[in-house]
């Protein structure tokens, strides 16, 4: 059954996305009502296999040299030869088990699978969304990483984390603190729950805690086929009671979704919902701009927490992202690309030495930048009286650090064209003192130093500062050479 015979058969349970985000907004004193319910489907945008692609490709190894062509004929094939092992209604876990004997094999697949993947676009928005206090506590059937890494690249938070059913207990529901809550595991560990004995039930205490979740919290449940006997057994025993489920469970799913018949009947109970959506991300993005009032981005190159530019050109290079075909991952993916072409454009114009750190560039205005280009085309042309003055004018109203240090280097560099070096030293004076442990500076300081030993004091002091950079060590040598030809005379034949 496809998602238009379900529509046909219960098109009064039937929502949209903005209904969803409309009672998503519905909080008391910032705090959330939905807990989210993460399956296999949401990791496919950032690179992952899916479990069907997974299936497709396990069941055909299997049915590799037999009659059996299309799905049909290969399931066909399984139940008849081998129902010992062969489970159609959850294929996954039971070619899996199949595939890899144990469960440190199993392990290592999965490992494989998910190593140097970033999450997708739609985990910025979700953290963002977290961030604003919509959502707190997300369940995953899923084993990979790219939620914690989600907060990690994207925002400041930094969540609980639970993968054992021993340490689920000290998760406390009234934590304003994010919860990860990993139903079946870590790959990081051997004890991942994929096959059909291991899936068959939740273990007590992530049961318990589950439970707990639920009689607070409603449910939207995003990527997850239900085939899982243990997370399908413990909604639909809880829709039994009253007290759980208040705000109602929305069930996320994508048009060409196979839904089993167990899902299906859990349409047909009271406070279950279905949505229709284009994938992980866009569902995500659409939520974010309904509850934002616009379709702003999540993220920026300021605002990634780890090697920014790496991390949003893996973004852009997302085939998924680049051709989705919503309205606003669309303006995202514009929107991302332009500040990152402009980053770069400004690496070119503003480039940092390699003394100085490079982990987290400031954000620079566009007329913060039109007044560095012209002070350095003042300079470059020989202009360096108007330079001077456009200098002073500029860093009366700039506050950036790194910005009012390029503006003060120019401004150095103007005075010593003109000869005025006392001029050029006070300036670097006055960037030792702002950063005294930046070794450029006082490199620079030596350069413009008519003394030798003045000259030697300061380059000795760069080296100080930082004994690993070259650019000292270099110029050290050279001084020594200076000295030498000074004392000696030049090379003779």
């Amino acid at each position: 059954m496809n998602i238009n015979d379900l529509e046909k058969q219960l098109f009064n349970k039937k929502r949209t996305i903005d209904d969803l985000a409309n009672v998503i907004s519905l909080r008391t004193d910032q705090n959330p009502n939905y807990s989210i319910l993460l399956g296999a489907g949401c990791s496919v945008s950032s690179g992952i296999r899916s479990a069907t692609d997974l299936i497709n490709e396990w069941r055909d190894e299997y049915c590799r040299h037999k009659e059996a062509k299309n799905i049909e004929e290969q399931k066909a094939y399984l139940k008849k030869h081998h129902p010992d092992w062969y489970d159609s209604n959850r294929e996954y876990s039971s070619l899996f088990e199949k595939k890899y004997d144990l469960q440190r094999h199993r392990r290592m697949f999965v490992e494989t699978e998910v190593c140097g993947k970033t999450p997708s676009i739609g985990y910025a928005y979700l953290t963002s969304l977290i961030r604003s206090k919509y959502f707190n506590t997300l369940f995953t059937t899923n084993f990979d990483d790219l939620i914690n890494e989600a907060f990690y690249l994207y925002s400041d938070l930094r969540p609980i984390v639970c993968a054992h059913d021993s340490s689920i207990n000290s998760i406390t529901i009234t934590s304003t603190r994010p919860k990860i809550i990993k139903l079946h595991g870590d790959y990081l560990f051997d004890d991942i729950k994929a096959t059909v004995r291991e899936t068959e039930s939740l273990e007590l205490n992530m049961k318990a805690k589950f439970s707990e979740f639920a009689k607070d919290y409603g449910l939207i449940v995003v990527g997850y086929s239900g085939y899982d006997r243990s997370i399908m057994e413990a909604i639909s025993t809880l829709l039994k009671n009253d007290a759980y489920f208040n705000n109602g469970i929305y069930w996320c799913l994508r048009k060409e979704s196979e839904i089993s018949e167990e899902l299906k009947k859990l349409f047909w109970k009271d406070k279950v919902y279905f949505i229709e959506i284009e994938g992980f991300d866009e569902l995500f993005a659409q939520i974010h701009a309904y509850l934002n009032k616009e379709e702003n981005t999540p993220i920026s190159t300021s605002s990634v927490s780890r090697r920014p530019s790496d991390v949003i050109q893996k973004l852009l290079k997302s085939d998924y992202f680049r051709n989705s075909s919503s309205p606003i991952l669309r303006k995202a993916y514009i929107q991302l690309e332009k500040e990152s072409k402009r980053t770069i454009l400004m690496d070119l114009i503003l480039p940092r030495d390699k003394d100085e750190s490079t982990d987290g560039k400031e954000y620079i205005s566009d007329d913060e930048l039109i007044s560095r280009v012209e002070i350095q085309k003042l300079v470059a042309t020989g202009s360096f009286r108007e330079a001077i003055k456009k200098g002073k004018q500029a860093i009366q109203s700039i506050i950036r650090p790194s910005l009012k240090r390029e503006i003060l280097q120019s401004m150095v560099e103007a005075h010593r064209a003109l000869g005025e070096f006392n001029d050029a030293i006070s300036i670097i004076d006055e960037l030792i003192s702002e950063q005294p442990f930046l070794a450029s500076h006082h490199l620079l300081k030596a350069d413009i130093l008519i003394n030798y030993t003045d000259k030697l004091n300061s380059i000795n002091k760069a080296i100080e500062i930082n004994k690993y950079w070259y650019k000292p060590h270099h110029r050290k040598a050279l001084l020594f050479l200076e000295l030498a030809a000074e004392h000696y005379g030049s090379d003779r034949n």
